[in-house]
């Protein structure tokens, strides 16, 4: 079986989406008789003149020539649709499976892909989000230029969010399927703890949370500063890091001085995946205080993965992944809610212990890779069987 992976975003280039079809990826090609073609854009340059074609892990990654559109961060190139039609045509791969249902070189992907003469057998696309701007009146005439008109052989949701984001894109009920990402356990692994790293914080002897995201209002990043001042008025011994960026992180750090958390807090800023895995490890408990629907729980996969228990959200995403007795799933913006549950982990060692563990369980059980490659597959033979 050959496979076209496609995908506006890739590695180096850091995120979910992109991280996930590498993953998705490295996984497939592992398995005997399966060849994968990563097909991306020429990151991290903004403008190329010819395609680069590189080895990774087992499988071929294509990097095109174009230009990185600035705003959106998304590949163009005025001869796309006549250059992914050759490509299509002289590979000549079974299945074609694209990534996000309204970025350029997805949506003209799998368009080609289904009215090419003749068309491939199989043309699956993954809608990884979903935006509040699906709820617009304009959406339905936006469909017309996406999935609504090309109608991929199957699309996979990764959540439920995401699913009625495809039936509002105009899929076909019928044609939609829902699995979830996986998490990679070897790399999220509690056995990347590092005391050495708990000492480069000066956490030697403090319970750290940590908090994994992108710093912006939605993730409610500013409740859990302030349920933080709470807390510090019972237990003294806690330090919170915030491993990420974004445009609310001066707004944020100004927010913790005001609150007097200026030595408590620790915002780290960008860091890559491979520091990702040990800070995720190396904390005692994290915290994910969104205030809005996520497309999927990732961060909650990711700290059960690493057997840390989380403090997440009521919203959809979160609720879809989160195990009960793996920590607790709070209101959004209570900032009472956030800051008794941090103080019950932060006084409770052994309780931290026992949903550590069951959180490790519950992702090997329910999120490797392995796992959703095999559904993957599935799919794939579901459709090519019909051919």
């Amino acid at each position: 079986m050959k496979i076209a992976m496609v995908s506006d975003w890739f590695p180096p280039k850091p995120g979910g989406v992109e991280t996930a079809v590498y993953e998705l990826s490295s996984e497939l090609a592992s398995r005997r008789g399966i060849e994968v073609e990563v097909i991306t854009e020429n990151y991290p340059k903004t403008f190329t003149f010819s395609d680069r074609v590189e080895g990774i892990d087992g499988f071929k990654v294509r990097r095109l020539a174009g230009v990185v559109l600035p705003r959106w961060k998304a590949y163009f190139h005025p001869e796309m649709p006549f250059k992914v039609k050759e490509l299509f045509k002289r590979e000549d791969y079974d299945v074609v499976h694209t990534h996000h249902l309204f970025t350029p070189l997805s949506v003209f992907a799998a368009g080609i892909a289904k009215f090419m003469y003749p068309p491939r057998k199989c043309v699956v696309a993954t809608n990884h989000s979903y935006h509040t701007w699906a709820e617009r009146s304009f959406f339905r005439f936006f469909s017309r230029f996406t999935v609504g008109s090309t109608q991929p052989d199957r699309v996979i949701a990764i959540s439920e969010v995401s699913a009625r984001l495809a039936e509002r894109l105009g899929v076909n009920p019928e044609r939609i399927r829902r699995i979830p990402l996986g998490v990679n356990l070897e790399k999220f692994n509690p056995a990347r703890r590092s005391e050495e790293l708990r000492r480069e914080l000066g956490a030697d002897s403090s319970v750290v949370i940590l908090y994994l995201g992108r710093l912006v209002e939605r993730k409610g990043v500013h409740y859990l500063l302030m349920a933080l001042q709470q807390v510090l008025k019972e237990v003294k011994e806690v330090k919170l890091v915030v491993v990420g960026e974004g445009p609310w992180k001066g707004r944020l750090m100004k927010l913790s001085r005001e609150l007097g958390l200026g030595e408590v807090v620790e915002f780290l800023g960008y860091k890559s995946r491979e520091e990702v895995w040990k800070y995720c490890a190396s904390c005692d408990f994290m915290v994910a205080p969104s205030t809005h629907h996520e497309s999927f729980g990732l961060v909650v996969v990711e700290a059960m993965a690493s057997g840390r228990p989380i403090i997440a959200t009521d919203v959809t995403g979160f609720n879809e992944v989160f195990v009960e007795g793996t920590g607790f799933l709070i209101p959004p913006r209570d900032v009472g809610a956030l800051r008794e549950k941090i103080l019950l982990l932060a006084r409770d060692r052994k309780l931290r212990e026992e949903m550590g563990r069951r959180a490790r369980e519950e992702a090997v059980r329910r999120y490797s890779w392995k796992e959703v490659a095999d559904r993957t597959l599935e799919v794939y033979d579901e459709v090519l069987s019909q051919v």
